[in-house]
């Protein structure tokens, strides 16, 4: 017999101890998770059930089948970005869960999640049974909502009378002129204000004037919203107003991004540059690059005598796509252990994303995880960025000041992730980057390495960049992929 146990990295594992009595000393246990078990994690399963095998939700499905996924989704809930997440949630659980029933056939199946990318539903339609762990996180429910669900008029009259008002309140707008025009801000300029070349001044005349549902006709103004902002958008969806959404981060081209494709009708968007225009191309979503943008030259790159610190900026692995698994930055994180133990002379500072913890991307558990495992492998050259920002557990951010990340980014030689913005954050700076994807899956940061950056596709191809790192052909390659991407930036389309 072998026993199945889904979960994600939510679930205390000191929650199995109460569930060790479902094995024999004959059972299989396999333990199926969304992010990937670190070796102390395993160790703390393998004491309650000798018999453990592990893998995870990456390993049931090909790069081609998740992007059938998230189409799949979105022809479904084409008229609701959420829905369509859920949606492609959904039916990878099924897929996965199809493929276990079809290859298992003597097997008991336990499902203790119902977050961060495992839908419960799917599991106990295919026969695993719901069990109740620890969790770090919880969203409160109400128990008169419980009962009421039982009794569906009276459910629907309580959704009635509880749903909240749709009016959004906005605390911050600021303004600019461009080409005669205002130009309103709605919403934190954090990462944005760097990229903008007019200037804005906050203003609380325009902020009370919004929220008095008060809008200024497209002839007259321009109003403007980040993209991880975008669902704050206070504008009325008519074509008398002129609104944009404007790219916030890196996009990747050759990512899904439908939901680039949930706007309001009198929403264009704004890119960056080339690159973040290719990204909605692809989906034949209309964009025009920001005609007030500053152009951000990457600065001449600094090779120090020394390769003595090297900051890995990790991505934020949210289940919005199937494309996209929790797992994707564990391995990244394995594999840093393992050069650190290597190169024992160079200090690797992990700087987790500011939005990892957030209860629907990777768990409020990520950070605290991570130093876990950093503390378990006990290496001295290896440690935790304490520059994060912390979040507000009653109000999570999606977007943060980079000035914590400028300081990481000052104090490291070499800086690495798998496709984040702050790799040409620090290119900026003069600082050396090089994107590293372990996942055997396609490269999200395909648009910048072809521009000549170094790409790592192993840990041995890493080694190898820290080995050249001072060699004369990587030093001209790299100089050269900096003048490639700053001609990239002159290129209007």
């Amino acid at each position: 017999m072998t026993n199945i146990f889904i979960f994600t990295g939510n679930v205390k594992l000191s929650s199995f101890r109460k569930f060790s009595h479902l094995s024999t000393p004959k059972d299989l246990n396999l333990f199926i998770t969304t992010h990937m078990l670190f070796d102390f994690e395993k160790k703390t399963l393998i004491d309650l059930f000798p018999n453990a095998d592990f893998k995870t939700f990456a390993d049931f499905l090909t790069d081609a089948e998740c992007k059938e996924i998230d189409e799949r989704a979105y022809q479904q809930e084409k008229n609701d970005s959420f829905k369509s997440c859920l949606r492609a949630i959904a039916l990878k659980n099924q897929r996965i869960a199809s493929e276990i029933v079809l290859n298992k056939k003597d097997f008991r199946g336990f499902v203790l999640s119902d977050d961060l990318g495992v839908d419960c539903k799917v599991w106990k339609r295919y026969g695993f049974h719901s069990l109740k762990g620890d969790y770090y996180y919880l969203e409160g429910k109400s128990k008169l909502k419980e009962i009421l669900k039982s009794i569906p008029l009276l459910y629907q009259f309580y959704k009635f009378i509880k749903s909240p008002k749709k009016r959004i309140t906005i605390d911050r707008v600021s303004v600019a002129e461009y080409l005669g025009r205002k130009i309103i801000f709605i919403g934190k300029m954090n990462r944005i204000s760097r990229n903008l070349e007019i200037e804005f001044a906050e203003s609380n005349f325009e902020r009370d004037k919004i929220n008095r549902n008060e809008f200024y006709k497209k002839n007259e103004a321009q109003y403007l919203l980040t993209m991880h902002e975008s669902g704050c958008n206070p504008i009325p969806d008519s074509s008398e107003y002129d609104v944009r959404f404007v790219q916030d981060g890196y996009l990747p081209p050759n990512y899904t991004a439908l939901n680039l494709k949930f706007k309001p009708k009198n929403v264009q968007y704004y890119a960056w540059d080339k690159i973040g225009k290719k990204a909605y191309d692809a989906q034949s979503v209309p964009v025009e690059i920001l005609p007030f943008r500053k152009k951000l030259y990457l600065a001449e790159p600094q090779f120090p005598k020394e390769l003595k610190t090297v900051l890995i900026s990790a991505t934020c692995a949210g289940p919005w796509s199937a494309l996209i698994n929790p797992s994707d930055d564990d391995i990244l994180i394995e594999a840093i252990a393992q050069t650190a133990r290597k190169y024992s002379d160079i200090t690797f500072i992990y700087r987790p994303h500011p939005a990892c913890v957030h209860p629907m991307h990777t768990g409020v558990h990520t950070v605290a995880r991570i130093a876990e495992y950093f503390s378990y492998l006990n290496l001295p050259n290896l440690r935790l960025s304490t520059n994060v920002p912390s979040q507000d557990m009653q109000h999570f951010s999606l977007t943060f000041s980079n000035t914590s990340l400028l300081e990481d980014i000052h104090a490291a030689d070499l800086i690495i992730s798998e496709y984040s913005y702050s790799l040409v954050e620090g290119a900026i700076e003069g600082k050396v980057f090089a994107s590293v994807n372990l996942t055997n899956r396609r490269n999200f940061y395909q648009a910048v390495s072809d521009l000549a950056f170094p790409h790592c596709n192993s840990v041995q191809e890493l080694w190898d960049l820290l080995d050249n790192f001072h060699s004369l052909s990587f030093i001209e390659e790299y100089t050269s992929a900096v003048r490639n991407y700053n001609a990239m930036l002159d290129i209007e389309e």
